[in-house]
């Protein structure tokens, strides 16, 4: 079907290359005539403006008219000539018996035309033998005079003679041009086809999930920079792909660690190995630590592809935080680490969407109770343009390397779980016009700063 449709293209594309020079020397014969006959209506108008000026000073004296107008040396020119009719439409001018005869037919045609209103001031005129005529027609006409019709008139067949061997060469000049372009388009036609079945191959191979890259170059260059384009693709969804992969296996691991330890510590309480107050303690950090790990996972791809609802609503960052002292307090108290909030203004709030607010608020809290020493302090501020919350701890400050990789995808810094839910609070944060940056505090520690565009005060608790 396909290469069906291609020779239907190529052959029209034929066809019109192989009209196009008969196209084009029909359109300059049409410019040339026309620009000959502008050339010849000017020359006629010469010649009538002459007789005009001749008939004008001879004032009705024939004689006097007919011997300057003898004079004139254009009245019979191999370009025009000169028709004179009297008031019976019989011809006085030429009168030279030699002259005469060669213009008696054409003035009886030209007078029984006249006579039945065939003939306009400018217009053409075809003769009986068949011989085309321009003519210009003016009545001279004054009492006691002899010339009633001056006819000027020029051989139209003599003109287009000139203009045709002009036009055949630039014919010839113009087929041998399009039979040289339908040859380069044949050839680069060919190319495309070949490239688009190469490429329609390749496409099909990596269809069939071979996400290798396409080898061959190819010579057009938007066929070029379209394998260029799909092989970045392919490099990305490969690099997509062994994340996955990577993130697969690292969860798979760390879970079944996770498991392992609470297996341990469940036999270790039924062998009184551990008191029950120390298994417990355990077994509930591990599990919050599995919680957290899931709930992350299934928050990436639910902020990644934008799942949540548009709908933004006001949120009290006040509101926000306790609530989110009141999820992780039982964390912190195991951990022995103090929760603290410090808000300057309990009406301070942002436009988001509480499910992702939960989401960065939950990371970066439970994150800096795993590090923390003794504290973790979540303040709220405000500035003329900003609303700014820091989460900071009191425990080791971030390495250089681990400042560098941070927000990495699947990056663990020393203590860390799976190197997932510092990413998914920034791209959380994100979505709701914010920014998620850390540091290191100059006391020590680290402390997280989030950012996010101010709302105007609603009301004051």
């Amino acid at each position: 079907m396909k290469k069906v449709l291609t020779d239907h293209i190529i052959l029209v594309l034929i066809l019109l290359l192989v009209l196009l020079p008969v196209v084009a020397g029909l359109a300059v014969q049409k410019e040339a005539s026309s620009d000959r006959l502008e050339d010849v209506d000017q020359y006629l108008e010469i010649i009538c403006s002459q007789i005009r000026r001749s008939y004008a000073r001879s004032a009705g004296d024939w004689d006097a008219f007919e011997e300057e107008v003898l004079l004139l040396p254009l009245w019979n020119s191999a370009l025009g000539s000169l028709i004179i009719l009297d008031d019976d439409l019989q011809m006085i001018f030429p009168n030279a018996s030699g002259v005469k005869e060669g213009y008696r037919e054409l003035a009886g045609e030209l007078a029984q035309a006249i006579q039945h209103g065939a003939v306009k001031p400018r217009s053409f005129f075809k003769a009986a033998d068949k011989t085309a005529y321009r003519i210009m027609l003016e009545e001279l006409y004054q009492n006691n005079s002899r010339v009633r019709y001056m006819i000027a008139f020029v051989n139209i067949d003599s003109i287009v003679g000139m203009i045709f061997p002009l036009t055949g060469k630039l014919m010839i000049i113009t087929a041998v041009f399009s039979a040289l372009l339908l040859l380069l388009l044949y050839i680069f036609i060919r190319s495309i086809i070949s490239s688009v079945n190469s490429l329609d191959t390749e496409f099909k191979r990596i269809g069939a999930g071979d996400l290798s890259a396409i080898a061959v170059p190819y010579f057009q260059r938007d066929t070029e920079k379209l394998r260029t384009t799909v092989n970045d693709l392919l490099e990305q969804l490969q690099l997509v792909i062994n994340q996955q992969k990577t993130m697969i296996r690292s969860v798979n691991h760390y879970l079944r660690n996770r498991l392992t330890v609470i297996d341990g510590y469940a036999q270790g309480l039924e062998t009184g190995i551990f008191t029950p107050e120390e298994a417990s303690k355990k077994i509930i950090l591990e599990n919050a630590t599995i919680k957290e790990i899931l709930y992350n996972l299934s928050y990436k791809s639910f902020v990644e592809e934008k799942l949540f609802s548009k709908s933004r609503e006001k949120i009290f960052l006040a509101d926000e935080v306790e609530e989110c002292f009141a999820r992780y307090h039982h964390l912190a108290e195991l951990e022995n680490i103090s929760l603290s909030m410090e808000i300057e203004d309990y009406s301070i709030a942002v436009s988001g969407i509480r499910s992702l607010m939960e989401i960065v608020t939950g990371n970066l809290v439970s994150n800096a109770i795993r590090y923390a020493d003794k504290t973790v302090t979540v303040s709220v501020a405000e500035t003329d343009e900003k609303v700014v919350i820091r989460v900071e701890d009191d425990g080791p400050e971030i390495s250089e390397k681990d400042m560098e990789n941070l927000f990495e995808p699947l990056y663990k810094g020393p203590g860390g779980n799976m190197g997932i839910g510092l990413v998914v609070a920034r791209d959380a944060a994100g979505c709701m016009d914010g920014t998620l940056a850390a540091a290191n505090r100059p006391e020590g520690g680290a402390v997280f700063t989030v950012t996010f565009p101010r709302l105007k005060k609603i009301s004051v608790r």
